[in-house]
């Protein structure tokens, strides 16, 4: 299947979050979230072009990266999305 002229729109909506974003890590919930792209089509696109994206991450980047969000509250907009929508737990 080809890509659209609308899709390329996405690809580089995509690689601009994931090149100059104060986060290096970009997610498909993190695509979705932002770019209000479904999680499937992000991941369409993305494997589309592995020139610019890299679908892998060094062990050590993600555990340092969890740890930055964890001290420091950095949570991905989503999460923090998901977080506000969890209704609590009845006691």
């Amino acid at each position: 299947m080809g890509l659209s002229e609308g899709d390329f729109d996405k690809i580089s909506a995509i690689w601009m979050l994931a090149s100059y974003d104060q986060d290096a890590i970009i997610t498909y919930e993190g695509i979705k979230h932002r770019l209000e792209i479904p999680v499937d089509d992000a991941r369409r696109l993305v494997e589309s072009r592995p020139e610019l994206f890299s679908p892998v991450i060094a062990e050590g980047w993600l555990d340092h990266w969890k740890e930055w969000v964890k001290k420091g509250r950095h949570y991905p907009g989503w999460v923090l999305e998901e977080k506000k929508q969890e209704k609590p737990l009845k006691r």
